[in-house]
């Protein structure tokens, strides 16, 4: 049907002249290229005009970005978490061996930590580290350590 109406609008005569594998390049083509585009974009944030938005990027330029609503929202948390896995197949030459992985995730906060928002993860704590500084600062919020208070 898709491909009758792209042969209708270039001109083409008639529909019999196509081939089946004419008919998957058409359709593949805008599919193989949006899988491009989403192996290509990176997640971040944008904080524009005093609002905050998480953001999909591809080569810098901003193709989906979502405002979150930052009501009621007073604080900055960064949590960490560690991931470890050891290597059973190793154990005769190293009994200790393993393989360790730590993240880092930021999340917005209300008044008494009972509102916990994801924001972004990321594997250097340098980066958090600078993230939840330049958030705080252009936003007014308060880093805090996570404690909630119910």
């Amino acid at each position: 049907m898709l491909l009758a109406m792209i042969l209708w609008i270039l001109g083409a005569p008639e529909l019999e002249h196509y081939s089946i594998s004419t008919f998957f390049l058409v359709i593949l083509f805008p599919i193989s290229i949006g899988i491009l585009v989403m192996l290509f974009c990176k997640k971040g944030i944008l904080i524009k005009n005093g609002n905050l938005y998480k953001t999909q990027f591809f080569f810098g330029k901003v193709l989906k970005k979502k405002q979150l609503s930052l009501d009621r929202i007073t604080d900055i948390s960064l949590l960490s978490f560690n991931g470890t896995q050891k290597f059973a197949w190793s154990s005769m030459a190293k009994p200790d061996q393993g393989y360790e992985v730590k993240r880092y995730e930021l999340y917005l906060l209300n008044e008494n930590h009972t509102v916990k928002l994801f924001l972004i993860s990321t594997s250097k704590k340098e980066l958090a580290v600078d993230s939840i500084n330049i958030i705080a600062q252009e936003l007014g919020l308060v880093h805090s350590v996570y404690n909630p208070r119910f």
